[in-house]
């Protein structure tokens, strides 16, 4: 299907994926306590839709950089909480980490591996 529409696919859980009809991303960021938080979902596609407009000729590469910053967001959001924060603040502080992100740090955290 690919090849007829250039469709990228983006599986998110404990693993990562994201591929084309050639080549996969395995990544690996991330924190469980995101499944606890509403709008996880949402804020990656617009992520993802930001990554790709701003890298229209590497629509693989951008899809799967928002998914490692995403995932990235998360552990440092989880590392922020204390013990009187819930998944709203935690909710928030993956915003901020997102907002906050810089390219030298997604490089250095991104936990991936391409097949």
């Amino acid at each position: 299907m690919q090849k007829k529409t250039g469709a990228i696919i983006t599986i998110t859980g404990v693993i990562d994926i994201v591929c084309n009809a050639k080549k996969a991303y395995v990544i690996r960021n991330g924190h469980s306590m995101m499944t606890t938080i509403t709008g996880a979902g949402c804020q990656l596609s617009a992520l993802t839709a930001a990554y790709i407009a701003a890298n229209p000729d590497h629509v693989l590469e951008a899809a799967a950089a928002a998914v490692c910053a995403m995932g990235l967001a998360g552990e440092i959001a989880h590392d922020r909480l204390s013990e009187l924060d819930g998944n709203a603040s935690y909710r928030n502080y993956i915003i901020d980490a997102i907002y906050n992100m810089t390219p030298e740090q997604l490089e250095k955290g991104a936990k991936y591996e391409v097949r």
